[in-house]
Order: structure tokens, then C-alpha cells, then sequence
């Protein structure tokens, strides 16, 4: 859920809304998985008060500033500069693995490696995250630079 909690009345209708979540799933006999649930504010100017406490199946949810859904970091800023710090870092060690792990210098065989399991590292949803910054094009294009070198 993405509601505005500007005023003390939203943040009762967004309890009222959680309790009728707990309510749906006891209902139907489904399980939530409370660990993955938290409060994430994107807008500091509406921020809810800090004796707000929002709770799912009786368990207080926590507030962050970072949430990965369906495989994207996103931070309370919206630039996906955490999630590209994060997709480079992963593909850098999947360089060096493909490196370390060929004994076979073949060019072929080692862009083969490198389409099959770093691209779409680098690739995955990038409509959504598209890069604007010229430190984040610098850091994505890095790990191809670097695997060219080697």
C-alpha cells in the first residue's frame, strides 16, 4: 500500500487498512510474511509523528529508508544510485569469477560467459532505473570496461 499520511485522520484509516489486511488473510487462511513488510517515507515534509506505530499480525513494523522490490533498490530519494552501487558491485565479482574460473582465454567463449551472466545482471529493469547521473553511466560501463581489459 501507498497511502498519504498527512494528517493524523490518514494515519488511523492506514491502521484501519492494515487491521483489514490481517483480517483478510486470517480470513482466508494465508500467512503474511511480517518480516518483509516495513514503512518506508518517501515524502519527509508529510512525515508521519513518532509515537505512530503501525503494526501487522501484532508485530510493530519498522521505518527504512531503503526497500528492494522485485529486485530493485529503491531509497527514500528515488535515484537509483543505491541500486546501481549495488547491481555493479555483484557484477564486478561475477567478472572475476568468469576470469577465474576459465582456464580457456577464448574470446568467444568468454563473451559468451559474460552476456549470459553479467548483462543481465546490468540489464534487469532498467526502464525503471534508468541512469541520468554521469557517475552512475560511468559505474555501469565500468564493469564491461574492466572485463575487456582482463
Amino acid at each position: 500500500m501507498y497511502p498519504v499520511l498527512a494528517t493524523d485522520i490518514d494515519v488511523s484509516n492506514f491502521n484501519s487498512a492494515l487491521k483489514c489486511i490481517e483480517e483478510w488473510a486470517n480470513t482466508w487462511q494465508l500467512q503474511l510474511s511480517v518480516e518483509k513488510c516495513c514503512i518506508f517515507e518517501i515524502n519527509k515534509k508529510h512525515s508521519t509523528s513518532p509515537t505512530s506505530s503501525f503494526c501487522l499480525n501484532g508485530v510493530s513494523l519498522p521505518t527504512t529508508n531503503i526497500v528492494k522490490d522485485l529486485g530493485i533498490t529503491v531509497n527514500d530519494s528515488l535515484t537509483p544510485c543505491t541500486h546501481i552501487a549495488k547491481i555493479t558491485a555483484t557484477a564486478h565479482q561475477r567478472v572475476n569469477l568468469i576470469v577465474r574460473s576459465f582456464t580457456s582465454r577464448d574470446i568467444s567463449i568468454l563473451l559468451r560467459a559474460y552476456t549470459t551472466y553479467v548483462r543481465p545482471l546490468l540489464e534487469y529493469n532498467t526502464v525503471f532505473w534508468s541512469v541520468s547521473l554521469k557517475y552512475d553511466v560511468t559505474a555501469v560501463e565500468k564493469v564491461q570496461r574492466r572485463f575487456t581489459k582482463r
